[in-house]
């Protein structure tokens, strides 16, 4: 008897944070329905010691044989109190009927924990999203419980506290946490999230003490060793997060070879880099996206790839392949640490947000990862950023409801994609978050920086 998890979302860049939600609202169902879990979820067990999953094998896909069940985004769609109007539809929509599938899927429109548990049986797959909607419709003492199971592993944990006591002794510290999703220039972003600037991050130091170290926490390093505001370079209170392994933060200069390789396929990756510049890739391929799964095999697979000619049998199928594409060519030589990490399966992920959970305080991002960072942590206050999705749904069955009150603040109806700069005040987030928003969190607009 066992509940299967289709992991298909963690391709797409929803990393540690997504696969610990999916565990907590699965774990809690087995508990209570008395079945086994079936999942993968690589990046949850890189990270914590307690986990309790019963069957390891791969991700649940969908068949004829199999129920899926949808689990809402809240921060998708339209923004109100109710529910979507494509959600509330009962009939199948034009793709649902061409489906040969669809008649042995149950849809679940009621994310709702009580709601899912009731559908969830034997065999059943869920697909989707599993938001925090649903983790706070679940009963407070289940919540708590699959929470311990949420145990850095103990050499994550104490290279953390390590690190900490060696650089700020036990004073107070602040974690800044900065998601980038894609470049500011990039207006047909996938993501459909709110791009953060500067002014919003400006803005929450404002609230907190302003004599006490700042950890910066950012996918994407380069972004940050290049902004001036932060100083990450000099004698300022600010720190991005360096490899733990090493102490060492990211070179800069090694940052703009990577960015004109990243700019420029012409340019490839030469065959004889250094261990150091390899490993600096290496990771970069594992934190940027959910491309590679969050797994150095496939990274490794991936930085092989580099300098030659793409296989004509990848194409777009080229994730499922790439472990036969590359396997005769060279391997990469790597710096003794990070082979160590590869070996002993520690990655920066894991390490971030163990310290982030060490953090006094906390400015927010827009990401269930920094969420879950909090949750694990004793922060004295929160600040988080009220716009989280813009919310664009690009679903051509969707139905277009004609209600503006129903829709995005300001917008005509739920097909519209245009960008938003900002949702009129609208707190968002609170609203989605319901019980994980504490009363020591406050919410500041941060406005859209593509749009002027």
């Amino acid at each position: 008897m066992a509940l299967k998890l289709n992991e298909e979302h963690q391709r797409f860049g929803n990393g540690l944070g997504y696969q610990m939600t999916a565990y907590a609202m699965m774990r809690a169902i087995c508990d209570k329905k008395g079945l086994s879990y079936s999942a993968n979820l690589h990046a949850l067990r890189n990270t914590f010691s307690d986990i309790n999953i019963e069957n390891y094998d791969i991700p649940g896909l969908q068949s004829d044989q199999s129920v899926e069940i949808f689990l809402d985004d809240p921060f998708e769609g339209a923004h109100n109190a109710n529910t979507p109007a494509v959600l509330n539809s009962k009939d199948p929509s034009d793709s649902d009927k061409d489906d040969e599938n669809y008649k042995f899927r149950k849809e679940v429109f009621d994310d709702s924990f009580d709601n899912i548990c009731d559908k969830a049986e034997d065999n059943v797959i869920l697909y989707g999203y599993p938001s925090a909607t649903i983790l706070n419709s679940m009963d407070p003492s289940d919540f708590a419980k699959v929470k311990k199971h949420f145990k850095f592993r103990k050499e994550i944990y104490d290279r953390c506290l390590k690190w900490k006591k060696e650089n700020f002794g036990d004073g107070e510290v602040i974690s800044m946490h900065i998601r980038r999703y894609s470049e500011v220039g990039m207006v047909e972003d996938q993501s459909g999230m709110f791009f953060i600037g500067n002014d919003y991050y400006e803005n929450a130091l404002e609230l907190l003490p302003k004599d006490i170290p700042v950890l910066i926490f950012c996918n994407d390093k380069n972004y940050v060793l290049n902004e001036s505001k932060w100083d990450v370079n000099g004698k300022s209170r600010f720190t991005l997060i360096p490899d733990m392994m090493t102490g060492k933060g990211s070179d800069k200069s090694d940052w703009v070879h990577l960015c004109n390789v990243l700019s420029n396929t012409s340019v490839g990756l030469k065959l004889d880099l250094p261990p150091e510049i390899n490993s600096l890739y290496l990771n970069h391929l594992i934190d940027h996206n959910g491309h590679n799964e969050f797994l150095y095999s496939n990274a490794i697979q991936e930085l092989k790839s580099h300098g030659y000619k793409a296989p004509p049998q990848c194409g777009e199928v080229c994730f499922e392949t790439r472990k036969d594409c590359y396997k005769d060519k060279p391997d990469r030589e790597f710096t003794k640490e990070t082979q160590y990490k590869i070996e002993h399966n520690l990655y920066d992920y894991s390490f971030e947000m163990c310290l982030m959970s060490m953090c006094n305080y906390h400015i927010a991002a827009n990401s269930v990862y920094g969420l879950w960072g909090i949750e694990l942590s004793n922060t004295k206050k929160v600040i988080y950023p009220k716009y989280w999705s813009q919310g664009m749904d690009n679903d051509p069955d969707a139905v277009v409801c004609d209600d503006v009150e129903s829709c995005r603040p300001g917008f005509k109806c739920n097909q519209d994609m245009t960008i938003a700069k900002d949702l009129g005040g609208f707190d968002q987030t609170a609203a989605a978050l319901g019980s994980w928003k504490k009363d020591n969190w406050i919410g500041l607009e941060n406005p859209d920086q593509r749009v002027v």
